[in-house]
C-alpha cells in the first residue's frame, strides 16, 4: 500500500525532503565521480612534474565534498590536503591547490611563489566545466536522482 497525506504541503514536503535526500547521496556520488573522471585528461595530462610527486588527488572521488547549499541543491567541491613537498599552495599564497590548478598563476590575485617564465604548471587547467557539461549532456546526473527516488518507492519517468 502506498503513502497517503493529508494535504498537498505534506506531499511536497514529502518529495523535497526524498529530492534533496538523492542529490547528497546518489547526485553527488555522480558529480563526484565525473569531476574525478575529467581530472585525468584536464589537469594530469597536461604536463609531467620534475619537481614533485603527484598525489592525484582530484582523480579520486574521495577527495570532493559535497553538501547542500539550499532547497534541492548541493555543491560538490575538491578538497586536495596541502603537499609541502610541491609548496604550490596553502601556506605559501593562501590558496588552495585546486583553486590553483583550476585558475592558474594569477588567479584570484595570486601567484605562485616559484621561478617565473613559462612552466606548463602556471598554465589554468580546468575540469569542472568539463564534467559539468558531461553530467548535463549524458544526463547522468538526472539518471541519478531518478534511481534515488526509484530506491525510495517514488516512481519517475
Amino acid at each position: 500500500m502506498g503513502k497517503s497525506f493529508k494535504s498537498i504541503g505534506d506531499l511536497e514536503s514529502f518529495l523535497k525532503n526524498a529530492i534533496q535526500d538523492c542529490m547528497e547521496y546518489e547526485v553527488a556520488e555522480e558529480v563526484k565521480s565525473a569531476m574525478a573522471m575529467w581530472a585525468e585528461p584536464n589537469v594530469y595530462a597536461k604536463y609531467a612534474p620534475k619537481r614533485y610527486e603527484r598525489t592525484y588527488a582530484l582523480s579520486n572521488k574521495y577527495f570532493y565534498d559535497a553538501e547542500s547549499v539550499g532547497d534541492m541543491k548541493i555543491a560538490v567541491t575538491p578538497h586536495i590536503p596541502f603537499n609541502p613537498i610541491g609548496a604550490i599552495a596553502g601556506e605559501s599564497t593562501g590558496m588552495g591547490e585546486e583553486e590553483l590548478i583550476h585558475y592558474g598563476d594569477g588567479g584570484g590575485g595570486h601567484r605562485y611563489l616559484w621561478e617565473t617564465g613559462d612552466r606548463p604548471y602556471k598554465a589554468p587547467r580546468p575540469w569542472i566545466p568539463d564534467a559539468f557539461e558531461d553530467l548535463n549532456g549524458s544526463g547522468s546526473a538526472a539518471a541519478a536522482l531518478a534511481m534515488g527516488l526509484q530506491n525510495k518507492g517514488i516512481s519517475v519517468k
